[in-house]
């Protein structure tokens, strides 16, 4: 039974929203010393379990035989049905934080991006040409949305050196600092 709980909480995305909810929570506490802003936290969420949902059921096959892709051949209702309630959150929160909109789009095309040539149409099957660079997409959107939107949307002032170097560095020193 445990087991199973933990497949579902690992394969339904649902560990992976709450990674980017505690790497979103981590730029507030380092570099805004502030509570993280509740409607963003609830557009990370609903937006990460809208793409990863999305994502994973356009997936239906691998060239190599994996314990996930076994639970989505037999669970694939779930990822659509996330993928609903992934939409509908993500609306809502958008429409909370609609002064940001133009920065909340961004990560939504850079994320559609990332799935975009699963989606079975030729148009979109052609860009399996053009996306080498999928890790990139998903690397690029992962650190705009947890590091540099937090920021975007408070209004902070920031450097590019300072948010690239220190970020890291302050997490370290933090922690050493407690130990």
């Amino acid at each position: 039974m445990v087991s199973n709980l933990l497949r579902f909480f690992v394969y339904s995305n649902l560990f992976i929203a709450l990674c980017a909810l505690l790497m979103t929570n981590q730029t507030y506490e380092l570099l805004l010393h502030s509570a993280p802003d509740k409607n963003f936290l609830g557009f990370v969420c609903s937006a990460t379990i809208c793409s990863y949902s999305f994502h994973w059921y356009l997936t239906s096959e691998s060239l190599v035989e994996s314990p996930r892709i076994d639970w989505l051949k037999k669970h694939r209702a779930f990822h659509l049905i996330f993928f609903i309630i992934g939409v509908v959150g993500s609306a809502i929160f958008f429409f909370r934080l609609l002064p940001n909109w133009y920065w909340l789009a961004i990560s939504a095309v850079i994320t559609f991006l990332y799935s975009a040539p699963k989606i079975p149409h030729p148009y979109f099957r052609a860009l399996r040409q053009v996306a080498v660079g999928k890790t990139i997409f998903l690397a690029l959107v992962w650190m705009y949305v947890t590091s540099m939107l937090p920021l975007i949307i408070a209004g902070a002032h920031f450097s590019s050196y300072y948010f690239v170097c220190n970020k890291p560095l302050l997490f370290y020193l933090r922690h050493l600092h407690h130990v």
